[in-house]
């Protein structure tokens, strides 16, 4: 038969088996839980990522309608033509502004 020290051994063996156990079983919960996490990001990532797609198809198709529109009536067309040009002059002057700005700052 055993004595008082030897089963005190053996259920100190189970215990540390136990706990070791119920360490295995919490680190095997926390990996799931991140799996579960990860899946949900990467799903709405996907999601994202397919909303944007169906974004620039819808401004590619509002993009080549106004080009076909333009294309339609000249005056519209040398209309837009002189909003960009606008732009790149109004673009440039600030840009030149910005310019010397700077260029009094640090003068």
């Amino acid at each position: 038969l055993y004595s008082l020290d030897d089963q005190n051994k053996i259920e100190n063996e189970e215990n540390k088996e136990a706990s070791h156990v119920e360490n295995l079983l919490y680190e095997n919960s926390s990996l799931q839980n991140s799996n579960f996490l990860a899946d949900n990001f990467i799903d709405a990532a996907n999601e994202t990522r397919q909303n944007l797609l169906k974004q620039r198809l819808n401004l590619n198709k509002s993009k080549s309608g106004l080009r076909d529109i333009s294309g339609y009536f000249p005056d519209i067309k040398t209309i837009m033509t002189a909003i960009k040009r606008k732009k790149i002059r109004n673009s440039i002057i600030l840009t030149l502004f910005i310019s010397t700005l700077i260029f009094f700052l640090f003068f």
